[in-house]
């Protein structure tokens, strides 16, 4: 799961696609801190999604501020 994710987004080319992969890797990280069913392992995977989401959203703000809103399937 975790390795394997993060596997498949360093060859992604499509930033969202990459941002999703990385998301799920994350999100094994914070599985495997949940399951440790410790108050390090709790905190510790609190302090992963943190950061994840702060990661995501400069990334999405460096995007906008490059080259305008995110495009959509549909536009």
């Amino acid at each position: 799961g975790i390795l394997s994710a993060s596997l498949v987004a360093v060859f992604q080319s499509d930033v969202k696609r990459m941002l999703a992969y990385s998301s799920v890797a994350q999100i094994g990280y914070m599985v495997l801190g949940i399951g440790l069913a410790s108050q390090t392992g709790i905190t510790a995977a609190i302090l992963v999604r943190m950061a994840n989401l702060t990661c995501d959203a400069g990334i999405e703000m460096e995007a906008y501020w490059r080259g305008g809103p995110p495009r959509t399937d549909t536009d």
